[in-house]
C-alpha cells in the first residue's frame, strides 16, 4: 500500500530538519532475494522483493510484509510498514544491525553469507546450511524421519556438480527449509535436526 493509501495521520511529509527523503532504494534485480538473520539471537529466514523503485514486499514465516523508505538519515530512518509510518532508530556496525523500534531494542545480525559448518564441524545445534549458492535437486529425508550422524539428507547443485549435504549428528528431522527445485544461498538453513532426539 502506498502512503496515500494510510490512514490520517501517516503523512510521511514533515520531517525534522537534517533528514533527507530516501533515496529510492533498488534492488539490482526483480528476483526475490533470500536473506538469513539473526533477531536477537533467533535464526530467520526471510525473502526480499522489490515491487517499484523504493518499495518492498518482506515474506518471513508465510506473512507478507510491505515497506517503504520514506526518509533516512544517520541513525534513524522514517518508513511506512503495512500502511503505517513508524521511526526506527539504528546503529549499524559490520554484519549487526541495533535498533530501536515501537519502544523495543533489538538486535540484528546478518547471517546471510556466514559460512556453512562442515560436516564433523560444530554442528551440535542439528541445523545444515547450504554449503554454497545453489538448486535444490534432491530432498533425501522427510520430517520425523530419524536419522545417522552423516547421512545424507539432501543435494545442492552448483556449477553443474552436485554436493550432498549430511547430518551433522544423529537425532530426528525436525524441520525442512527447502525443497526440490528451490534456489538457495550459501549458509541459509535448509534442514534442522533434534539431536539425539532418534
Amino acid at each position: 500500500a502506498s502512503h496515500t493509501d494510510c490512514s490520517a495521520g501517516t503523512d510521511p511529509a514533515p520531517y525534522a530538519e537534517g533528514q533527507r527523503s530516501a533515496p529510492a532504494p533498488t534492488l539490482t534485480h526483480a528476483l526475490p532475494v533470500g536473506l538469513r538473520l539473526a533477531l536477537n539471537g533467533e535464526d530467520q529466514s526471510l525473502r526480499l522483493s522489490e515491487r517499484a523503485p523504493g518499495r518492498f514486499e518482506i515474506a518471513v514465516e508465510g506473512a507478507l510484509h510491505e515497506l517503504q523508505a520514506v526518509a533516512v538519515d544517520a541513525h534513524q530512518a522514517r518508513c511506512i510498514i503495512d500502511g503505517v509510518l513508524q521511526r526506527v532508530v539504528f546503529h549499524r556496525e559490520g554484519a549487526w544491525l541495533w535498533l530501536s523500534h515501537a519502544g523495543q531494542a533489538h538486535a540484528v545480525e546478518d547471517r546471510t553469507y556466514a559460512p556453512a559448518l562442515r560436516q564433523g564441524a560444530a554442528g551440535g545445534d542439528g541445523r545444515v546450511r547450504a554449503a554454497m549458492n545453489g538448486r535444490v535437486v534432491a530432498v533425501l529425508v522427510a520430517p520425523g524421519q530419524a536419522v545417522q550422524a552423516g547421512q545424507p539428507l539432501l543435494t545442492l547443485e552448483a556449477m553443474k556438480m552436485e554436493h550432498a549435504h549430511h547430518a551433522p549428528v544423529a537425532g530426528v528431522v525436525a524441520a525442512l527449509h527447502a525443497t526440490a527445485g528451490d534456489q538457495v544461498p550459501a549458509g541459509r538453513v535448509v534442514v534442522e535436526i533434534s539431536p539425539g532426539a532418534a
